[in-house]
Formats: structure tokens, sequence, C-alpha cells
């Protein structure tokens, strides 16, 4: 479904190319009978009929429900943390060389805050001996462990236990005690969520989570099509949703080994694992298939092609495509048929820092 989604950004990337008159040459076309093939699987499926499967979580509680420190401790401890922040080198011969972010947080920090924590490289300027750039990955793997410490003071025992977090970003130099410069870290952590509960009852509505204005469009077995005022991609990236059944048990997608199992112990099964996830298509495309399900590929072609073709000879590409195409929908697939759907928005805390590697 991502693969998907990024084609379809692809195609209008392509789209944007501009284009001498009215003619296109060959590559193009084929460019875009690809990609009208790569629309037609998106939006066809939308409405395809195939079992689902999925896992149920038991004893589960919403996010929001965790939450147990004000923003106050929150910017505390990440004063803390990038007080007592370090940086080195590690070498792997597997997985790459790195740049080792290592931390500690303030013994109020629990190990369960820390899935409500991230942090990236959003500025670097790490140069080789030769004074060249050095690549670095802005997303690092970060992960959590502890640090204790306990002794005999005054004639009193005491003992202290810290939360630690370190993050490795993967880089490609060789040499690395050459490399020398500033980087800079954006840490973030969760401080609350925004949420709504839908219903079928509010597809045609307007609704909205805070500040956030979305109109229901759908709401079908296991999908739910959302048409947002601000199509800021941000925004579609941090949304998360939870469908729960009417015991409160969480309906969750089915882990992958566990599927292939289940299709052992079953030669009934002939389709993949029901997968969860959000893609974006558009208004003209998704009701195309909603009024017409079995559309063959020839029947999509004869809608579209002429669409195409009028947005590469436009000046303004990217105006004529939604004049074309319309609005753009946040399609959001869950594992299984929706019972109670919840959609969510973290609010974060950040912090931005800088680092010098000497």
């Amino acid at each position: 479904m991502y693969k998907s989604k990024i084609l379809f950004i692809s195609l209008f990337i392509l789209l944007s190319i501009n284009i001498n008159g009215q003619e296109i040459d060959s590559a193009k076309i084929k460019a875009v009978e690809f990609f009208k093939g790569i629309l037609y699987q998106t939006n066809s499926n939308l409405f395809k009929k195939e079992k689902l499967y999925s896992k149920l979580e038991e004893d589960f509680s919403f996010p929001w429900d965790k939450l147990n420190l004000p923003d106050e401790k929150l910017n505390t401890a990440l004063d803390s943390m990038i007080e007592n922040a370090t940086l080195s080198f590690s070498e792997n011969d597997f997985m790459g060389n790195g740049l080792e972010f290592n931390s500690y947080f303030p013994q109020f920090i629990e190990s369960g805050m820390l899935d409500l924590y991230d942090m990236k490289i959003i500025d670097s300027e790490l140069r080789d001996k030769n004074n060249n750039q050095i690549k670095i990955d802005e997303k690092g793997s970060v992960n959590f462990g502890s640090k204790f410490k306990a002794g005999y003071r005054d004639g009193s025992s005491y003992s202290y236990n810290w939360v630690t977090v370190s993050a490795t970003f993967r880089f490609e130099e060789k040499e690395l005690d050459s490399a020398r410069g500033k980087v800079t870290f954006k840490a973030l952590v969760t401080s609350g969520y925004q949420y709504k509960k839908i219903t079928r009852s509010d597809v045609g509505k307007t609704l909205s989570i805070d500040s956030l204005s979305f109109k229901v469009i759908d709401m079908f077995d296991n999908k739910v099509v959302l048409n947002f005022k601000n199509k800021d991609k941000t925004i579609f990236n941090n949304l998360e949703f939870i469908n729960i059944d009417d015991k409160g048990n969480r309906i969750k997608q089915i882990p992958y080994f566990e599927f292939i199992k289940l299709k052992k112990e079953d030669k009934s099964i002939k389709s993949g694992p029901t997968g969860e996830g959000k893609i974006t298509t558009y208004a003209f495309n998704y009701n195309l298939f909603k009024d017409n399900p079995d559309m063959t590929p020839d029947e999509f072609d004869a809608k579209v092609n002429d669409k195409i073709l009028r947005i590469f000879a436009a000046e303004n590409q990217e105006k004529q495509g939604k004049e074309e195409f319309g609005e753009k929908y946040l399609v959001i697939y869950a594992a299984d048929n929706i019972q109670n759907f919840y959609l969510y928005f973290p609010e974060q805390i950040e912090r931005e820092f800088s680092m010098e590697v000497k």
C-alpha cells in the first residue's frame, strides 16, 4: 500500500516536467502507461471483497489513558537527557559504522513512558579528513536500557536507577577518527493525544480533532475514507488509528509468521495477510470504482487517459491535476471489519540541540 502511494506521488512529479507544446515522447508515454496500471491496481483493490485475518489484543488500554506526567516534568526530562548526552563512533562490519548517541533520563522517568520518545538528526556538518560532507542517516535506531548504582554512605545504603537511551545513526565513512563537525538533533516526547471516535452514522458529516477538520466520506468493511481540509503530508503521517471490538479488545494485524503457520494449517487460505495502513487516492478514481468495482483496466484507461494528457499539456500541472481528479482522500485500512474506530494523533514536546564531534 505504501509503495502504491509513493508511486502515485511520483506520477505527479513526473507530470510536473515541462513539456514543449503537447508533444510527448515514447519514454513518457510508457511511463504514463505504467502509472495508469499502478493507479488501477491501487484503486480497484479498494472495493474487492476478501477474507480478513486479524488478532485480538486483550486487556488493551488506549494510549491517552497511559499518560501520567505533566508537561513540566517532560520538559525537565528532555533537558536532563540533553545535558547527560555523549557522542562516540561505533564500528560494525555487518551494519556499517555509525554515530552513537548515549544518555539517560532522570529517575522519575519509567520504562513504560519510552514508547512515546523518538529522536532524529535534522542537520549534520560532519566532514571527513578531506573536508567532504559525510552522508548520515537522519533516522537512528533508538534503544532503551537501564543504569543502576548502589552503595553505602554516611551510615545509610542508597540505590539509583536511571533509564538510558542510545541511538545509532549509520554512515559510510570508514575512517572514523577523521570525522569532525556539528550534528543537530531533534528529540520528541509525546505529552498527550487528540482523538475522535468515528461511527458509520458520521458518514457525510464534517468532524474535527482539535483544530483539524475533516469530512467522513465513507466507512465500509475494514476501510475508513476521510477528506481533510489540510492536506499537509505530515498530518497524514502522524495520524494513527485503533479498531476495537465491543469487549474492548484491540483488533490488530496478525503477525506475518503467525499467518504463515495458519496458512499451513488451513489449506483453503489462498490470499496474503491483511495489512494495516494508510494510502491516498483521488475523489475521481475513488468514485469510479465505487460505482463500478469490477471495472476492467481498459475501461479505467478510457476514463483517465485524456485527463493525464491534459495535465501534461497544462502550464500549471498541479492545478490541472486537482481539476481533473478532484480532492485527495485518505483511505485507512484496518486489519479487520470496523467495529469501534478511533482516530488520533500525538501532541509532542520537542527539543532541538547540537553536539560537536571533535
